[in-house]
């Protein structure tokens, strides 16, 4: 997953949280809601805990996946910068 979509956990908030943060003017109330999701029983902070595991059980796969990608895009540009020179060749002819 690119560094850009990753979450921090820490921001990941349910619907109850919301609320409580609205009461205490650290959100704003156009994110009011009559939701209680993830519901009353559910603990955030395992759901957190829980995110926070499979990121980083992510970022420890993520390397050599990502290499392996790179490496792909390097060969395919050195495929396409030959084809470019090829195209000028042919037009100067």
């Amino acid at each position: 997953m690119p560094s850009s979509m990753m979450v921090d956990p820490a921001n990941v908030l349910g619907h109850r949280e919301v609320k409580t943060l609205i009461v205490y003017d650290r959100v704003p109330a156009k994110f009011r809601t009559n939701k209680t999701c993830p519901g009353t029983l559910i603990e955030m902070g395992a759901i957190r805990s829980a995110v926070r595991t499979k990121l980083a059980a992510d970022a420890s796969t993520q390397p050599a996946g990502l290499e392996a990608r790179l490496a792909a895009i390097e060969t395919e540009l050195v495929a396409l910068r030959a084809e470019v020179q090829s195209l000028k060749v042919r037009a100067e002819q």
